[in-house]
């Protein structure tokens, strides 16, 4: 079924591009066959080769059609291909078996099947490892490598060199009571991985032997030469210190603090899914470590539940197991985060969901928690395939989670005593441990500062006590709407419409910011009408637009209706501005914002009996509004004059 898919994509994008085809080739059928011969119904690798084509501009005469496609394709894909186009994609496949645990086995199927040209298919779960990678694929019962591309890739070459590092590193391991450089005895083993095998040693120089890693490498020496140089020098205390670095017996070694406590790989359990702002506040901690060593021009390549260490004393990450022996991709590093989240919020392994043509993994069927797609969208930007729609930096996803972070940051997860703070009328949970307690008091206490100088109709006082708030804490999602609400007083919608937007970028479901921003938008429009420009209407529409998204998540929001009412009231359209102050006046009779809405709705529909009923009615609730005295002395002239 997926191949029949694949088929039918790849059929629909080679129609799309055969018209650009037509422009630089005699024959553009057969440039498409070329694809195809290629890619074999590859949809992500067929696109890119097509975009290739286009972009090359070369002309390509008949008879040369195989030709040409193969320098392209070599040239721009397969020649140096970790930085090529497709870099991503590939490196995300060889990833996915030299980072297997069964490396070995997957290596020696894989070179079977480059020998033999095919291996029957038995069911063995190597078998379906192999075919899930995405490296080769079930051709009438037999495992072939799915595409010329992979094949020209991963050849004879590469599979005999990757599993001769792999059966290397199996037979190089030290054992308990070892000694080398003459003062580190090892341990115990802690893990393996394609970098290479971790050992718990002490060091016997120092009279307190303190306990330390040993990692043992088994290539890149030149590489890692390079980036052990900026290793020694980085400075982060959630990055344990590089104590030695050392050559013995043709084997690199490195030397690390020991960091005494438990991994992530414990709290992510089987079928536990985490909430929204767990995951949230997960994905800033190691992010803003991660940031940093970027920053530093320090690529992790190595980033899993287990190398990301929950410190004992303080329950902080600390980043473990850098894989430098190899030259690695930032993006490579935003991927394996994003794929840490993706594990937490689906209580799934992530190499174990299924894949798009694209190679992307499709795991958005096992999200549960409403309120999640923004965090999504976030993800699958972070963990695509397709290195142009990734993210180019981790301040990008930073800035990204910004807008979506809850407030609750310094949740350290290895922590359990917890201090709770209660400000009225908001409560706040913060850790101890976190760095950022006083200010996160200090700027509720400013938000609830100008909250009260707004009940007092300070307003300008007011904007300054939120403006201070939310640059203490820019999450504060309450304190942007204040703002708003605040600066639609001051008679300054453009800046209460952007504060709004603020707002709803972090909690896209706070009813009082959507509210907040119709109001805006009502005034903007106002401000527009008034001054004979033009753009009112749309103003007042999209005001609209945004009452109708609130009214979605609460339709008992009494001042939306009425909010709803007074921007189609502004629009012309008065028998659906009538049909929302009734709305509001079911949910509160005594309203009389609502009363007066209709009754001038009716004035206008010229039902003025009934229009004059309800302005009486607006006026017997709240006998000084003067927007309801006028409504009846309109109403009433209006019905004198039709009796006439």
């Amino acid at each position: 079924m997926t191949l029949t898919r694949d088929k039918q994509k790849v059929a629909a994008l080679l129609k799309e591009f055969n018209k650009q085809f037509g422009v630089i080739a005699s024959r553009p059928l057969i440039v498409s066959q070329e694809v195809i011969s290629w890619t074999s119904n590859q949809p992500f690798l067929a696109e890119k080769i097509c975009q290739l084509i286009v972009q090359s501009k070369i002309t390509i005469p008949k008879g040369d059609e195989t030709w040409i496609v193969e320098q392209i394709v070599r040239s721009r894909l397969i020649e140096n291909w970790e930085k090529q186009v497709a870099g991503e994609h590939l490196s995300q496949i060889r990833d996915s078996i030299l980072g297997h645990k069964e490396c070995v086995s997957l290596l020696s199927l894989y070179q079977r099947v480059l020998q033999e040209g095919g291996v029957a298919v038995n069911g063995n779960p190597i078998s379906k490892v192999l075919l899930g990678s995405g490296l080769v694929s079930n051709k009438q019962g037999r495992l072939v490598v799915a595409n010329r591309i992979y094949e020209a890739v991963f050849d004879g070459n590469w599979v005999a060199r990757e599993l001769a590092n792999a059966m290397e590193l199996l037979n190089s391991d030290l054992k308990p009571g070892q000694i080398i450089d003459r003062r580190y005895e090892i341990i115990k083993e802690l893990g393996s991985s394609k970098f290479g095998r971790t050992y718990l040693a002490k060091d016997k120089s120092r009279q307190s032997q303190p306990q330390c890693v040993v990692k043992q490498l088994t290539e890149g020496q030149d590489r890692f030469r390079q980036k052990v140089e900026i290793l020694e020098n980085i400075n982060h205390e959630q990055i344990p210190r590089l104590l030695a670095f050392f050559e013995e017996n043709q084997q690199l070694y490195v030397v690390q603090d020991f960091i005494a406590g438990g991994d992530l790989s414990e709290k992510l359990t089987p079928d536990q899914k985490w909430n929204k702002n767990k995951v949230i506040n997960l994905l800033l901690d190691i992010l803003e470590i991660l940031d940093f060593c970027h920053k530093e021009e320090i690529i992790h390549g190595n980033i899993k539940p287990s190398n990301l260490r929950l410190r004992q004393r303080d329950g902080k990450i600390v980043l473990i197991d850098f894989g430098v022996v190899e030259e690695e991709t930032y993006s490579k590093d935003i991927r394996a985060v994003g794929m840490i989240a993706i594990q937490a919020l689906t209580g799934l392994d992530p190499s174990g969901l299924p894949r798009d043509a694209n190679g992307n993994i499709i795991w958005r069927r096992w999200l549960q928690e409403k309120g999640s797609t923004k965090l999504a969208d976030i993800l699958d930007k972070m963990v695509s395939a397709d290195g142009e729609r990734q993210y180019p930096s981790v301040a990008e996803v930073l800035n990204d989670l910004g807008k979506l972070a809850p407030r609750k940051r310094g949740i350290n997860i290895g922590c359990v005593t917890a201090i709770v703070i209660t400000l009225i009328p908001v409560i706040f949970i913060v850790f101890v441990g976190s760095k950022k307690i006083i200010s996160v008091v200090q700027a509720a206490s400013l938000s609830s500062q100008g909250e009260s100088l707004y009940n007092n109709d300070k307003y300008p006082d007011a904007e300054k006590a939120y403006k201070k708030a939310v640059k203490i804490d820019p999450r504060l999602y309450e304190a942007w709407t204040g703002l708003c609400s605040t600066q639609l007083k001051l008679k300054n919608p453009d800046d209460a419409l952007k504060n709004s937007e603020r707002a709803i970028d972090i909690k896209d479901d706070y009813t009082p910011a959507l509210n907040c921003k119709g109001l805006a938008l009502n005034d903007q429009g106002l401000n527009l009408k008034s001054q004979s420009k033009p753009g009112s209407e749309q103003k007042f529409q999209e005001a609209v637009n945004t009452y109708e998204l609130l009214l979605r998540i609460d339709k008992n929001y009494k001042a939306a209706w009425n909010n709803r009412g007074e921007s189609l009231l502004n629009l012309g359209d008065n028998d659906k501005a009538k049909a929302a102050f009734d709305e509001a006046i079911k949910l509160d009779p005594n309203y009389t914002f609502a009363w007066t809405g209709k009754g001038e709705a009716l004035i206008n529909l010229e039902q003025y009996k009934d229009a004059l009923e309800a302005c009486n009615t607006a006026i017997g609730i709240n006998p000084k509004y003067e927007r309801a005295i006028k409504c009846q002395q309109d109403a009433s002239q209006a019905l004198s004059k039709s009796s006439q």
